[in-house]
C-alpha cells in the first residue's frame, strides 16, 4: 500500500509538470534583484488549495495583505514555513529543470529572466499557471525583504 501512495506522490509532485509555474511567476514579477529567493514561495502558495483559490479569484484590488486575510481567512498562509520546508527539494529540482530547458536564466544580481515561454503541453495545470501569474502580480510592487517580512518568513 505504501508503494501506491508513494507513486501517487511522485506523480502529483512531478518537477516536469511543476517547472512551468516558475516561468509564469517570473514573467509577471519582473527583474527584481535577488528574486531567486522568491522561488521558494511559488509551490507552497500555488499548490495549497486555500491560497490557490484566493489567487484564482484575485482582482486588481488584491494584495499580499489581503492574501494574508482577516482572522477567519488566515488559513491561506497558515503553516507557510512548514510548507516551504516540505517543498524545498521539489522547488530546487523544478527550478533546475526550468534552467536546463533554457526557459529561465539567473542573472548576476540573482534576478530571474524568462528567456522563452514553455511550449504548450496537456500536462500543464491551467489553474496552477494562472495562480502563479497572479502571485507574480501580487509580489511585483515589493522588494524581496519586504515580501519575506509581510509573509512572516524568517528563513528558508
Amino acid at each position: 500500500m505504501s508503494n501506491a501512495i508513494q507513486s501517487l506522490s511522485v506523480l502529483h509532485n512531478n518537477p516536469f509538470i511543476l517547472a512551468p509555474l516558475f516561468s509564469s511567476f517570473y514573467d509577471l514579477l519582473g527583474g527584481k534583484p535577488q528574486s531567486i529567493l522568491l522561488s521558494y514561495f511559488i509551490l507552497p502558495i500555488v499548490l495549497y488549495p486555500s491560497s490557490q483559490r484566493f489567487l484564482l479569484n484575485a482582482n486588481s484590488k488584491s494584495s499580499v495583505m489581503t492574501m494574508a486575510g482577516k482572522s477567519n481567512k488566515r488559513d491561506r498562509l497558515y503553516g507557510l514555513d512548514e510548507r516551504i520546508i516540505e517543498y524545498h527539494e521539489l522547488t530546487n529540482i523544478s527550478f533546475q529543470y526550468a534552467i536546463d530547458m533554457d526557459v529561465i536564466r539567473i542573472k548576476e544580481n540573482l534576478s530571474i529572466e524568462v528567456v522563452s515561454p514553455w511550449h504548450s503541453n496537456a500536462l500543464f495545470l491551467p489553474d496552477h499557471l494562472k495562480a502563479a501569474k497572479r502571485l507574480g502580480i501580487l509580489f511585483r510592487p515589493f522588494d524581496v525583504p519586504t515580501i519575506y517580512r509581510m509573509l512572516g518568513v524568517k528563513k528558508i
